[in-house]
């Protein structure tokens, strides 16, 4: 393989494993907007599916939980899903 090619499969790499835990924060938006319904949380979704979710997103809800204007900023980004959704 040449230097080009390997540098830029370590470039590739680097940067997608640097992209991971922004899409893990980001992804939180669109599986809000899924499981809420005007009228409550969706009927079709298991309590245990609820629970792996409030598990696997535990550590973004406590950094939102913790800071106010993070707090604000994840309203709104959950009610851009809401109305998406």
């Amino acid at each position: 393989m040449s230097e080009n090619k390997r540098s830029f499969l370590k470039d590739f790499v680097y940067g997608f494993i640097l992209l991971l835990p922004m899409l893990y924060v980001l992804s939180i938006g669109p599986v809000s907007g899924y499981l809420h319904t005007p009228s409550g949380l969706r009927a079709d979704v298991s309590p245990e599916a609820i629970a792996r979710l409030k598990s696997f997103y535990a550590p973004v809800n406590w950094a939102v939980n913790s800071n106010d204007s993070l707090m604000i900023i994840a309203g709104k980004y959950a009610q851009f899903w809401h109305r998406i959704l």
